[in-house]
């Protein structure tokens, strides 16, 4: 009875993993990924989602209490976003919230294309890059590019 109480507390306190519909879409996705990587993601469903504040210049943030993580998204960025972009914001604030993941702060200086190196592209290093939607005009432009930063984001799991 006493482990009920505090498990029921701890809830209470950080977090129930509750989640707006909104997203729904996407944490399925990042879901559909985790299974075809053959990756344990049952930390996703402790992390909560909502609208909310966030610093400015911000897309969303990850409010990370142990056990439970809480991802806070700016609904004006949000709504400003596609589908691909969507995607992309939610793997990274998940990244930190679910995963324990860091901000990247690095960068390619030069890209592989078709085993040509493009030393004018720089190409961010990871989906974990600070600059989220920096990274997503990489990861939405083609399939390549979105095969390589979602095996370096679930394999690094």
């Amino acid at each position: 009875m006493k482990n009920l109480l505090l498990i029921f507390g701890l809830i209470l306190l950080y977090g129930c993993g509750c989640k707006d519909n909104t997203f729904e879409p996407y944490i399925n996705q990042l879901l559909e990924y985790c299974k075809a990587y053959d990756v344990n993601c049952d930390k996703v469903g402790l992390v909560s989602i909502s609208f909310g504040d966030v610093p400015v210049g911000d897309a969303g943030v990850c409010n990370y209490s142990y056990p439970f993580g809480n991802i806070i998204i700016s609904e004006s960025h949000w709504n400003n976003y596609n589908d691909c972009e969507k995607e992309i914001l939610i793997l990274h604030e998940y990244g930190h919230c679910a995963f324990g993941y860091t901000d990247n702060y690095l960068q390619f200086t030069s890209k592989e294309i078709n085993n040509i190196i493009a030393p004018e592209i720089n190409m961010p290093q990871n989906i974990m890059f600070w600059g989220a939607m920096v990274t997503a005009s990489f990861y939405c432009s083609n399939s390549i590019d979105k095969d390589y930063y979602l095996t370096d984001y679930f394999e690094n799991l």
